[in-house]
């Protein structure tokens, strides 16, 4: 049986590794050249805060799916108290694993841990986040 875990900043590079395989998968996007880098400071950054954490699934010694979440902390116009929302960001399974239910085990690992952070489930940024998300990648003006 597969053994899911929890990576640290550590395993930042083996998060990236299977992302590029997903997306060299897909192949729907190829990403620019300084990728890599910029991608990992971003995590690194998110990682220090405690807004992102990431699981994966391991068949021996390899690493065969991966799901992770986005914590994003939030408070109401006039609000003293931030809502934490939760982001699943991230989901891969290795297709020659697909179908072995890793992608429900991985789903109730991130489930369990938006629950101990108390966070509210999304499917979409919240309105705040995905604004000034937008602001900062430049397609939006504040």
């Amino acid at each position: 049986m597969a053994m899911i875990i929890q990576l640290q900043a550590a395993d930042l590079a083996l998060v990236l590794d299977l992302k590029l395989q997903q997306l060299a998968e897909s192949a729907r996007v190829r990403p620019p050249g300084d990728w890599h880098a910029r991608s990992l400071t971003r995590y690194q950054q998110l990682y220090r805060k405690g807004q992102c954490v990431h699981f994966a699934c391991y068949s021996g010694q390899k690493a065969i799916a991966l799901a992770g979440v986005l914590f994003i902390d939030e408070a109401a116009f006039l609000s003293a108290r931030a809502t934490r929302y939760a982001l699943i960001v991230d989901e891969y399974v290795d297709p020659s694993f697909l179908g072995h239910g890793l992608e429900g085990r991985l789903r109730d690992a991130l489930l369990q841990k938006i629950a101990e952070q108390g966070a509210v489930l999304r499917t979409t940024l919240p309105p705040n986040a995905a604004r000034l998300s937008a602001c900062a990648a430049g397609n939006l003006r504040l």
